[in-house]
C-alpha cells in the first residue's frame, strides 16, 4: 500500500458505539483493518464489555458520557472555541432549535421523529455532530494528523463481505463516501478523509455554535433538515 514508495498510514475511527461487534468483528478486521494495515480508534459513549474485540484491538479509545440532552456538551464546546479563537462574543446557538426537523435531535426542545406507528423517538443528530467534533479534538491533541495519512470514519455494524477500496485508489483531494443512504444529502455512515479535509469534515459543530445567525438565515426556508442534508449543506459552504 504505497504511493511513490511511501506507506499510507490509515486510522479507522468508530463513532458512537461498537454496536453488533460480536457479529461484525471478524469481517471488519479482515476486510478493513488488516486489508488496509490500519489502526483502530474508538470514539464512543458506551460501557465497555469484557468480550468486546474492538476494545481489545483498538490503539486509541476516547470516551464521553451519553446523555438525553447534548446542550451542555454544545455549550462546553462553544466555550472552548471562543477561547481558542479569542472571540469577544458568545453567540446564541439555541435559536437553531427552531430549524426543523431532526438534524439537532438530542438537544432539548428540538422536533421529535414520528415513525409509521405514530410513536415518537429522539433521534441522534446532535450526538453525531458532537461526536465528530470530540473525535477531532482527540486527533488534534494527540497530533495524529502528523502520524496518519488517511482517516476512515465509520460504524461498527457494517457486515464487510469484500475488501475496503485501497487508499492509493482514492484521491486524497476528495472526501469519499458510499453512494447510498443519502436521505436528501450525503450519508454520515462512512467517509474516507485525508489530512487536507479531515478538519473541515469533522467540524460540523463550529458554524452552529459560532455563526448561528448566519446559519439560521441560510436554513430557515426549509423544514426538512436531517443530518444528511446538513452535512451536504455544510460541505458546500466549505467549498
Amino acid at each position: 500500500m504505497t504511493v511513490k514508495n511511501k506507506k499510507i498510514k490509515t486510522l479507522v475511527c468508530i463513532l458512537g458505539q461498537t454496536r453488533a461487534q460480536d457479529i461484525t468483528w471478524k469481517n471488519f478486521n479482515k476486510h478493513l483493518l488488516k486489508s488496509l494495515n490500519a489502526d483502530l480508534a474508538l470514539c464512543v459513549a458506551e460501557k465497555k464489555t469484557a468480550t468486546n474485540q474492538m476494545y481489545k484491538n483498538a490503539k486509541f479509545i476516547w470516551k464521553y458520557k451519553d446523555t438525553n440532552d447534548y446542550s451542555k456538551y454544545f455549550d462546553n464546546a462553544q466555550r472552548k472555541m471562543i477561547k481558542t479563537q479569542k472571540l469577544n462574543v458568545k453567540p446564541s446557538w439555541k435559536k437553531l432549535i427552531k430549524i426543523k426537523h431532526f438534524w439537532l435531535a438530542r438537544i432539548k426542545g428540538t422536533s421529535k421523529i414520528k415513525n409509521n406507528k405514530g410513536i415518537y423517538s429522539g433521534g441522534t443528530g446532535a450526538l453525531l455532530i458532537y461526536s465528530r467534533w470530540f473525535l477531532l479534538q482527540k486527533i488534534l491533541k494527540n497530533k495524529l494528523i502528523e502520524k496518519y495519512d488517511r482517516f476512515i470514519i465509520t460504524r461498527s455494524d457494517f457486515v464487510w463481505n469484500i475488501h475496503h477500496p485501497r487508499m492509493e485508489n482514492l484521491n486524497p483531494n476528495y472526501i469519499w463516501i458510499p453512494d447510498g443512504e443519502k436521505y436528501g444529502g450525503y450519508t454520515d455512515r462512512h467517509a474516507v478523509l485525508s489530512k487536507k479535509n479531515l478538519y473541515d469534515y469533522l467540524n460540523l459543530l463550529e458554524p452552529i455554535l459560532l455563526k448561528p445567525d448566519e446559519m439560521y438565515s441560510l436554513m430557515k426556508s426549509k423544514n426538512n433538515w436531517n443530518l444528511e442534508r446538513y452535512i451536504k449543506f455544510y460541505l458546500k459552504l466549505k467549498g
